[in-house]
């Protein structure tokens, strides 16, 4: 990586801080706000201030090393090894855990636009695409950058344009105010879907070690990346609520398709579906992109095997992107049920608390070093640093107890895993 051409400039990163986090969210979330009416709305807006506040955290936490970045590399800084081992394990297994529910999302999707496939054909195409995700991967990261810049182009324009043009069949009278719960409540119930949207807004301090002027560029495109999500999201929500009644909204598996339909005709649903299946690939390389990073950086830090440090003649950290991609095909044939939906839902819930753990840890992180005077600080940070933790704790009070054990079981099993293969990280 020491090569400048193999280096990542301002638009591949924040392309990947866009990539990360506008996914399934996006065509998820409708459907599961709709009952919430004009609350739902209005939990984007606090959703993305917190994420926004979250941003801006870890674009703090990015000046602290110029070489290394991602929430291992900050906890370890502030911690200590056994604590960075915990975060960079679990950090790891959730990056590629939740990456399932977007593999499936974009099947399911291509599946509508170019028909259903039998079980094996399905399978490989699941395959075939992890491969070619791969294969972009390992092809170093400054190719993978610019797939990361067309997916983003990919996903901003066309979920831009779409609801611009629906906004002269926007009703107001459509965005309802439910009178069965109290604002507070859906509020909080609402916020908990939101926050999914956000998940990954870290993602980006994981190219410390691969992006030109790190200092300037990751904290750029945190702050950017992440705002331009965010005003997606609202657009989108809006537009939506606003033109689809929330009936038929709540009842729809698609409901850019329905709205399309509404507007354009049928012909339009298909074309929506490959769409929308086109723009969860560009998540999905995203996240092989950050899970590979996250791996090789936790190798340097000396908390997984030396295995994962090993980089191929791009630069790629070819064995943990390998890897990545090996889990997620296992873990994708594990969820194949009548079920996958219940599945695919569990899976969001609790990786979503999984990840506000690591959020926490790291503005717990940066607290410190605020205080140590190891960072310089100001008034602005601090309001965003407690903003943020305000954020994750709302957040991790609300989660089910589900979400809560495999909280505690995900870090165990690391821990487990380094007991059993002798990882020096615990002799430490």
């Amino acid at each position: 990586m020491s090569s400048i051409q193999k280096k990542m400039g301002l638009l591949p990163v924040i392309s990947m801080v866009i990539g990360l986090q506008v996914g399934t969210a996006l065509f998820l979330t409708p459907t599961q706000l709709a009952s919430y009416g004009l609350w739902g709305i209005l939990s984007w807006l606090i959703t993305g201030t917190g994420a926004i506040s979250l941003s801006l955290i870890f674009a703090k936490l990015s000046e602290k090393n110029s070489s290394m970045g991602g929430p291992s590399v900050f906890i370890q800084d502030a911690f200590g090894k056994k604590t960075a081992f915990c975060v960079g394990w679990t950090y790891w297994v959730i990056s590629w855990v939740s990456s399932l529910t977007v593999l499936a999302v974009a099947v399911s999707n291509l599946e509508h636009a170019f028909g259903a496939l039998d079980f094996w054909p399905k399978v490989f195409l699941e395959v075939g695409l992890l491969g070619f995700l791969t294969f972009l991967n390992l092809r170093g990261v400054v190719f993978s950058g610019i797939a990361e810049t067309i997916f983003a182009v990919l996903k901003v324009v066309p979920w831009t344009i779409i609801p611009l043009l629906c906004l002269s069949y926007w009703q107001k009278d459509l965005i309802t105010i439910p009178t069965n719960i109290t604002p507070l409540q859906a509020l909080n119930s609402a916020s908990l879907i939101t926050f999914w949207g956000f998940v990954g807004v870290e993602g980006a301090t994981t190219l410390v070690n691969c992006a030109h002027n790190p200092k300037r560029t990751v904290p750029l495109a945190l702050v950017l990346g992440t705002t331009l999500v965010a005003l997606i999201y609202l657009l989108n929500t809006v537009v939506l609520m606003g033109t689809i009644p929330g009936a038929e909204l709540v009842q729809t598996s698609s409901p850019y398709g329905l709205l399309l339909e509404k507007i354009l005709g049928s012909w339009a649903g298909r074309s929506c579906s490959f769409l929308i299946g086109v723009m969860c690939l560009g998540t999905l390389n995203s996240w092989i992109l950050a899970s590979g990073q996250i791996a090789f950086l936790s190798a340097k830090q000396g908390l997984f095997p030396s295995a994962f440090i090993k980089e191929n003649p791009q630069g790629s950290p070819a064995f943990s992107i390998k890897l990545t991609a090996l889990l997620l095909i296992l873990g994708h044939l594990l969820t194949k049920s009548p079920w996958i939906e219940s599945t695919l839902t569990s899976l969001i819930n609790f990786s979503s608390a999984l990840f506000v753990v690591v959020y926490m840890a790291c503005a717990l992180a940066l607290i410190k070093f605020l205080r140590t005077k190891a960072l310089p600080s100001g008034v602005g940070i601090w309001i965003m640093t407690i903003l943020g933790m305000v954020f994750c704790l709302w957040s991790l009070i609300t989660a089910s107890m589900t979400a809560w054990l495999c909280g505690i079981l995900i870090p165990l099993s690391g821990f487990l895993m380094a007991k059993i293969l002798k990882w020096p990280v615990l002799d430490e």
